[in-house]
């Protein structure tokens, strides 16, 4: 938790927790999930060859690391290393991958140089958004079921605007005309239009967790598979 963590607690609680997502990470073991509670995250995330889930515990958490990566994955990491749920932004990479393959799935991967790169390996990359990367949104690697501005063959992917509540202002939640999360004054509210990213996952995931009605299918993005995903029509 950035906002009132510390990393000399020991990261088992929310009251006791830590302040920096490489600390978490640090301290897991192989088979553990690090959980990060909202705030925006500016620091290198390495996952140090750790078969280990790390996601957003609430609403996405932001990562962010201008002029660097924001995650790598150069250790060996296979498809038992897990990132999920989070909003990737204002980075030089949102995720570097070497000679790894690790899973990568419901992220928002928005506002970078480079959004995904691969240099040998094989991530599997489903239910993400990339939008808005001035460069390229994958290089070396491919996605399926995700919404991808610069267009990527792939089963599943789309290339249509995802409709995000207020990108300027950070809020990448999806427009719903049935109803989405305001995390500001945690709240629902109804848009006057449906994101195309609504239903569109894979069709094999678990979207049990998000608030009926779901569609019975998980949402692109950061906040797919997630309490705070946006209803289905």
């Amino acid at each position: 938790d950035t906002i009132t963590g510390s990393d000399e607690n020991d990261g088992f609680s929310r009251r006791t927790a830590l302040k920096t997502i490489q600390r978490g990470i640090n301290a897991a073991q192989d088979g553990e999930t690090v959980l990060v509670y909202p705030g925006v995250y500016r620091e290198l995330i390495l996952f140090r060859g750790k078969a280990i889930t790390l996601k957003s515990a609430e609403d996405a958490a932001i990562i962010e690391n201008p002029n660097n990566f924001a995650v790598l994955f150069c250790f060996d990491e296979g498809c038992e290393s897990v990132i999920q749920n989070f909003v990737i932004r204002n980075s030089l990479t949102g995720i570097f991958v070497v000679g790894s393959s690790p899973t990568i799935k419901n992220l928002t991967v928005v506002n970078n140089h480079y959004g995904i790169e691969c240099y040998s390996g094989e991530p599997n990359i489903s239910n993400c958004i990339l939008w808005n990367n001035t460069e390229i949104d994958l290089a070396g690697c491919g996605a399926t079921f995700s919404c991808v501005e610069q267009g990527h063959e792939g089963i599943g992917n789309i290339i249509a605007d995802p409709l995000f509540v207020n990108a300027d202002k950070g809020d990448f939640h999806l427009q719903s005309e049935r109803g989405r999360y305001w995390p500001m004054y945690d709240i629902w509210v109804l848009d006057g239009a449906t994101s195309p990213c609504i239903d569109k996952g894979n069709p094999v995931d678990d979207c049990s967790n998000e608030r009926e009605p779901n569609g019975g299918m998980i949402n692109i993005g950061a906040y797919g598979g997630t309490p705070q995903a946006s209803l289905s029509l």
